[in-house]
């Protein structure tokens, strides 16, 4: 019917939404396989659950998790393996990242 006929969601802009959870991740990651561009900055959410999202959405080209206090180095690390077409990646304000973090990026997502 209708939905059939329905572009796919390829942009996600929740900045500024600071009550999205890992829970909203799960539940969206599972809906939007064509996912090209997040921006979940200020977003309530885990190294776990965008680990998660990462793995859901392989496509993604543009993700901003600035201001995330819960993502960590296994997490950007995560991202940086699953996620290959990934061209941006913010971390502004992502405190609890390390050498493990850049070591990632550089690794998996340089040239």
């Amino acid at each position: 019917g209708e939905d059939a006929q329905r572009a796919p969601l390829t942009s996600l802009p929740l900045a500024n939404c600071v009550h999205v959870t890992d829970v909203t991740l799960r539940h969206a990651a599972c809906f939007l396989p064509s996912l090209s561009s997040a921006s979940l900055r200020r977003a309530a959410v885990t190294g776990q659950g965008l680990s998660v999202f990462a793995k859901a959405c392989p496509n993604l080209t543009s993700l901003d998790v600035g201001g995330c206090h819960g993502v960590t180095d296994f997490a950007v690390t995560r991202i940086s393996l699953l996620c290959k077409h990934l061209t941006t990646l913010r971390l502004t304000n992502c405190e609890r990242l390390g050498d493990d973090a850049a070591d990632a990026i550089s690794l998996n997502m340089g040239s």
